[in-house]
């Protein structure tokens, strides 16, 4: 996948197509790390509330 870039010297493109996948898989990583962090908060919490409420017992 080409895609042109017309107003960049070929320095700027170089360092471009260096450093671009770095920052994408940097920029995957964080959004995953807090996806991860609110779903460990939410199970988290539910369990809580379950636990407290007494409906985490399964001693009917």
């Amino acid at each position: 996948m080409n895609i042109e870039l017309p107003d960049l010297s070929s320095p700027q493109r170089e360092t471009l197509e260096k450093y671009l996948p770095f920052v994408l898989a940097i920029a995957v990583a964080w959004l995953l790390a807090r996806g991860l962090k609110k779903l460990f908060w939410t199970a988290f919490g539910l369990f809580r509330a379950f636990h407290w409420s007494g409906l985490g017992h399964h001693g009917w």
